[in-house]
């Protein structure tokens, strides 16, 4: 009955969530967009799941590049404007999207709609992009703007992943100085 909300619930259930599972939807727009989120704490993974006109994206596409594109500025750009970051320290959004479930089903007139490959598993409608980016980047901004706490926390989960993936890239480095003097 609640759509992607509960289809989330579903993925979800084992994990610890940081927020309940939101979601916005368009039906006014040429690229009708239903999408939901939910963040998780011990998730190091990026699940999402998408859709085009009730058809199994597996290999994503434009409105997968559109939706991470418009969680990356949505987020920064939150933190950047509430002083919790600064500019010159803007996330890199594999950092945001770590532990993220998102799912996001998009509908597209026949005339428009566009897959790459015979077997429809990505999208190729390149208005999909734009639109998908400023829709989610535009809801997602008002829903962190009303939910001031659970984008705090946000912040600090990305922080900590961008964190934790510069102390691996560091000892990857030091690790292949090392091995580099012993056989030099």
């Amino acid at each position: 009955p609640n759509g992607l909300i509960e289809y989330i619930n579903v993925l979800n259930q084992n994990k610890k969530p940081i927020c309940d599972v939101f979601g916005f939807d368009d039906d006014e727009s040429v690229i009708k967009m239903e999408i939901a989120f939910q963040w998780c704490r011990e998730d190091y993974n990026e699940n999402i799941y998408s859709y085009a006109n009730s058809v199994r994206t597996h290999d994503g596409g434009t409105h997968e590049t559109g939706l991470r594109l418009g969680i990356t500025r949505a987020v920064n750009d939150w933190a950047v404007q509430n002083g919790v970051i600064k500019e010159t320290q803007k996330i890199d959004g594999q950092d945001i999207r770590e532990g993220l479930t998102a799912v996001i089903a998009v509908k597209i007139p026949e005339d428009k709609l566009q897959y790459e490959g015979q077997t429809k598993g990505k999208l190729g409608t390149p208005e999909a992009t734009s639109a998908v980016n400023d829709f989610v980047y535009t809801n997602l901004t008002h829903y962190l703007a009303e939910h001031k706490d659970f984008a705090v926390d946000l912040i600090k989960k990305c922080q900590a992943s961008k964190a934790a993936r510069d102390a691996a890239r560091k000892a990857k480095e030091a690790a292949r100085a090392g091995k580099q003097k012993k056989t030099g």
